[in-house]
């Protein structure tokens, strides 16, 4: 059977403070700030210089008289005075189109029915079967 002994911490495990170099890690810190700022700030001139007004276009992209006339539209009409109550309406009127029983062709004899009622015929019944025709006929 092994045993564990148990010793006491050294106090020289570890590292020791010559090893650490506060100077090193603050001017290597400053060092990054500094860099990414100059870096932003030749960035920044560079994009400035692109973007200047006399230098060329960097195309000949021109864009389409209409790409921009509707920014120049100041009106206050509105197509939908009142959009909340139109789209009440018109959820309205689809609820009522989805529960009527009428006809809509009396050649083919073509029937419009409730959602409801087809998936209740359907659940009973199953789906109808039609035979193919031939286009000889």
């Amino acid at each position: 059977m092994l045993k564990h002994s148990h010793h006491e911490p050294n106090p020289d495990d570890g590292y020791e403070l010559q090893d650490v170099s506060v100077k090193v890690i603050l001017a290597s810190g400053v060092f990054m700030v500094v860099f990414t700022l100059g870096c932003y700030f030749v960035s920044f001139m560079f994009a400035k210089m692109l973007t200047a007004d006399g230098r060329a276009p960097l195309s000949n992209y021109e864009a389409p008289p209409m790409a921009t006339e509707h920014n120049d539209w100041t009106t206050d009409v509105r197509l939908q005075p009142t959009p909340a109550m139109d789209l009440e309406i018109h959820n309205a009127a689809q609820q009522d189109i989805s529960n009527a029983f009428e006809p809509l062709s009396e050649s083919p004899n073509i029937h419009r029915i409730p959602v409801n009622s087809a998936l209740d015929y359907v659940a009973e019944n199953g789906l109808p079967t039609w035979e193919a025709q031939s286009a000889q006929q």
